[in-house]
Formats: structure tokens, sequence, C-alpha cells
């Protein structure tokens, strides 16, 4: 774990995790130990689909899924940014993307990843 910031009592840190063991919630929270977590910022990069469930991707490597969703909009926006829409519209061309995202799990542990801006990669 490498601090990026403190500032007014709050940190920001960088965690890099094992491929291994997947990236999840839970890893993320073992990684920083006895640290309070506000949010997970997660860069991640796999391969997307479309499901009944929704916009999936499969994580590179460890092969974890997460859901898709777009991100709430902020008080200064007047809607949030579509940006699974803009997925659908990269996998035309391929499948293989970067997303930028908030990470989150709901009581049955399902990962989605709230997004903040995606970029589709070359295959």
């Amino acid at each position: 774990m490498k601090e990026v910031s403190f500032k007014g009592g709050k940190g920001v840190y960088a965690v890099a995790i094992d491929e291994a063991k997947g990236v999840t919630l839970a890893t993320v929270t073992d990684a920083v130990g006895s640290f309070t977590l506000d949010q997970v910022e997660i860069v991640i990069v796999g391969d997307a689909e479309k499901s009944d469930k929704g916009m999936m991707l499969t994580a590179r490597g460890s092969k974890a899924k997460f859901s898709l969703v777009n991100r709430e909009k902020k008080k200064d926006e007047k809607e949030a940014p579509k940006i699974v829409e803009k997925i659908e519209e990269m996998l035309k061309d391929g499948k293989t993307i970067k997303v930028t995202g908030w990470l989150k799990a709901d009581k049955d542990k399902n990962q989605s990843i709230h997004l903040e801006s995606a970029e589709a990669l070359k295959p």
C-alpha cells in the first residue's frame, strides 16, 4: 500500500492486489488492514459483454466479474454521464476496455463498478 495524499484527516492510498487473489472489495479491505474505507476507486482492464444482467466486465487475469453501471449524477451536473451506452458502442469495434469507477458490493457480494470513464483498447 502506498500513500498518495493525506489531507484533513483523510488519506488516499494506492493498493496493488495480487491478480491470483482476484479483485474484490474484500481483497481491497484486507490489503488496507485497520484503515476504514469510505470509497474504493478502481481502474481495471477486461472484456465487456452485454447480458441479461446488464453490461458486464470480466477482468483480465483474475476473471473476476463486475456489473458496470452509470454513476449517480453529481450536484453540479444536469445528468450523469451515460458511460454504459458508450461501452455498448465500443463493443462494435472490440470488447477489451479499460474502466475507472467506484467499486461497490451489495449484501449478496455482487460487485459493481459505478463508472467515471471507459476507453476502448486495441485487441
